[in-house]
């Protein structure tokens, strides 16, 4: 009802592999399934990685909708699968794709550091 109700765009859910006795990760299966009864186009994974005894990799919820695309179920369903402390800017990094760290060296300059630069104490 949701999905029909309401344009649904991004979805982020848990996922991961849980323990015996312990329910609050999904399977990447049950990602695909929720994100395909709401409509959304975007699945963002969380949590896949914070543990080793939970750890499920995206790369299974990738080749889900992949398969699902080729089916023609969702062919605009993507998987963005971020690192901790990404940045996801909605609708312009809905490609589906993995997250890379932003190569930012052109905004290191040590003569602006106060540990480093030409005002510092330590030397």
């Amino acid at each position: 009802m949701v999905g029909e109700n309401y344009k649904i765009d991004v979805v982020s859910m848990a996922m991961g592999n849980n323990a015996p006795g312990y329910t609050d990760k999904m399977s990447p299966w049950d990602l695909w399934r929720v994100a395909e009864a709401l409509n959304a186009k975007t699945i963002l994974p969380m949590h896949h990685d914070n543990w080793a005894n939970c750890y499920e990799n995206p790369f299974y919820l990738e080749q889900i909708v992949k398969w699902k695309n080729q089916e023609r179920r969702h062919p605009e369903m993507s998987v963005v699968t971020l690192l901790p402390g990404a940045r996801y800017v909605h609708p312009t990094d809905n490609d589906g794709r993995r997250y890379s760290y932003p190569d930012n060296r052109e905004l290191c300059n040590w003569k602006k550091s106060l540990e480093y630069g030409p005002d510092s104490k330590i030397f």
